[in-house]
């Protein structure tokens, strides 16, 4: 091989490394947002995304065979309790009259209480 081409391999093996080295760079530094407090508030983002839902939408964390409890709050809301895995109770306020859910809250911790984005 002659030298010139030798130098051209050369030249474009280090850039390969370099590409590699930076797309490393780019997964290591995305998953070190994935912390315990990045996938709570992806939790509670996601939580609050339900405000206006109807509450017998019957899909995602509204699915009734996740739900706990109900009980009539003295502001007249009805209070809806449901359960993941791991943990967490998703509670929802929802207005009888429209079946529409006017608040969210949770019980748990920041690692049982969490999405990863």
């Amino acid at each position: 091989m002659s030298e010139v081409a030798l130098t051209i391999v050369r030249v474009l093996l280090a850039s390969l490394g370099l590409l590699g080295l930076s797309t490393f760079a780019s997964c290591a530094s995305y998953l070190n947002e994935v912390t315990p407090d990045a996938a709570h508030r992806n939790f509670v983002r996601n939580l609050q995304s339900y405000v206006g839902e109807d509450i017998n939408a019957n899909k995602g964390w509204l699915r009734t065979s996740l739900r706990l409890s109900s009980e009539n709050l003295g502001n007249g809301l009805v209070r809806y309790r449901y359960g993941i895995a791991g943990g967490c109770i998703k509670i929802f306020d929802v207005d009888p009259s429209t079946n529409r859910i006017v608040a969210v809250s949770f019980e748990g911790t920041v690692q049982q209480c969490s999405l990863p984005p």
